[in-house]
């Protein structure tokens, strides 16, 4: 199906001369197509090297732990969503190439520390809350570590479930596999109930980006995404400016409807909401004299709004719709030439796509943003240690922690990039240094996992999808928003250390 409407696109966008190809390209002769070949191969085995080295480069990077740590055989026990199971254990090797590092990596840290890594206790991710909040209250020490849903999770914290991280020893937050933008949003006066880490694999295969197909932007004439991305020029604006008038009413019914071709496509969930994160505005602020900023109802807000909803609902080229993966789902289908999605919904939906694609960041709010930022979508796990644990066993907890998390960035992750880019078939190395800026500019500040469904994290979704006046929806709000905001700064306030 792909094929026969990637030719049928071919003919129209020919037909409209947008584009501009070689008459005589098809009458090259076989050997100048084996030179091609031949070249194109060295190409790539350079480029094959020059990732590997990126990659490589990570084991060179030390964690902090001491040489001579041995906890005597202590056992570690995690409790996480089922879904996401090889954040914490793999049982046995399988010849899955992450589950295997995923083992070999608990392996090698089971050695250096001399613990037993127990495989994690798995449940539905809605039972996490319950189950920990049970423990707590009983205070049996039934798990070690928590690798919670990070929407409920922050629901859990404001119950006084968790420790305080920086109550741990040993855990060097400062290291590269720990986000800094996110570990700089969650601590609130010296506190940090919840953190994230790349020990779970589930915070990169959440992550959010843009996938775009590069041969019809080739086809269009497009300048190389890369470019525009390495040299800060991929905004808001260049985003509606490539992709408007990208169309193609590919039926012939006189309608734009999800048969046709869009410069850009989009569902209008999340995919929506992560364009705050990416344009640096945050959602809330808290001063050193415990006032609450509430950044949402700014007219920065109101404009990002504004512009998406603009490309979405009012230019030819753009498209969203009320199902998850929907734009996905018409770029996986060769409707779109542009979409918003996940890292890990490359392995999942595009390991048959038939072109060549990329992968890169969402955009900026405007040159003068100095990074490219993006959100993580609230499925992944997050990790707490809850108030029931012993806490002879703090020591073993936070080294683990560390050694889990320096060893799944330095193993697990490059694993992970294979499977997502495909290196080894050679698919698109540039995109691992476009996953580096991505996975860099990750954002999980505190608003979003601690609004609970009640803050104004979520807003932006239903006012893009229902095409509503910003200014009237957030006043209605804002009072009661802020009260919510207040009410988690004094908990924070109350267990000040």
């Amino acid at each position: 199906m792909r094929r026969v409407l990637s030719i049928i696109l071919t003919i129209l966008i020919m037909g409209t001369s947008v584009l501009s190809c070689s008459s005589g390209e098809d009458s090259k002769n076989t050997a100048s197509t084996e030179q091609q070949t031949s070249s194109a191969d060295t190409v790539q085995s350079d480029e094959t090297s020059q990732s590997d080295d990126i990659l490589e480069n990570r084991k060179n990077v030390q964690d902090s732990l001491p040489n001579n740590l041995d906890f005597n055989g202590a056992t570690l026990q995690m409790i996480v969503q089922t879904e996401h199971y090889n954040d914490a254990t793999v049982e046995e090797l399988t010849g899955e190439l992450v589950d295997d590092e995923v083992y070999m990596r608990n392996s090698r840290v089971s050695e250096r520390l001399n613990i037993v890594i127990n495989p994690a206790i798995q449940t539905d991710y809605g039972s996490i809350s319950s189950m920990v909040g049970a423990s707590v209250m009983a205070g049996d020490g039934a798990y070690d570590l928590v690798l919670q849903h990070a929407v409920t999770a922050g629901g859990n914290a404001l119950q006084d479930y968790f420790i305080n991280w920086y109550e741990v020893p040993y855990v060097d937050f400062t290291k590269p596999w720990y986000p800094q933008e996110s570990i700089k949003d969650l601590t609130i006066k010296d506190q940090m109930y919840i953190t994230v880490s790349d020990m779970c694999l589930s915070l990169t295969k959440n992550t959010y980006c843009m996938f775009f197909d590069k041969v019809v932007a080739e086809q269009y004439n497009l300048e190389n995404m890369y470019d525009i991305v390495n040299r800060g020029e991929w905004t808001l604006d260049k985003l509606r400016e490539t992709t408007k008038d990208i169309y193609v009413d590919v039926d012939g019914n006189g309608k734009s409807d999800k048969n046709d071709f869009f410069g850009f496509a989009t569902d209008l969930f999340s995919n929506i909401n992560t364009y705050l994160w990416s344009c640096d505005q945050p959602i809330v602020e808290f001063t050193e004299d415990d006032q609450v900023i509430v950044h949402y109802t700014e007219e920065k807000t109101a404009n990002i709004i504004e512009k998406i909803t603009d490309l979405i609902f009012n230019q030819v080229g753009g498209i969203g719709g009320n199902e998850h993966r929907y734009g996905l789902t018409l770029f996986e289908e060769g409707h779109a030439l542009f979409c918003n999605s996940l890292i890990g919904y490359s392995a999942i939906y595009l390991g048959d796509y038939e072109n060549e694609f990329g992968i890169i960041p969402y955009p900026k709010y405007d040159e003068a943003q100095e990074n490219y930022y993006t959100m993580v979508d609230g499925n992944f796990s997050v990790i707490a240690v809850p108030r029931s644990v012993d806490t002879s066993k703090l020591e073993m907890i936070g080294a683990a922690t560390e050694a889990l998390s320096a060893d799944s960035w330095k193993n697990v992750i490059p694993k992970y990039y294979d499977i997502t880019l495909k290196v080894r078939n050679v698919r698109d190395q540039e995109s691992v240094a476009m996953l580096d800026m991505i996975m860099e500019g990750r954002v999980v500040d505190f608003a979003y996992l601690y609004d609970n469904w009640e803050g104004f994290v979520f807003e932006t979704q239903n006012i893009v999808a229902n095409q509503q006046d910003f200014a009237s929806y957030v006043a209605k709000r804002v009072k009661l928003k802020t009260k919510i905001y207040e009410k988690r700064l004094e908990f924070f306030s109350e267990r000040q250390p």
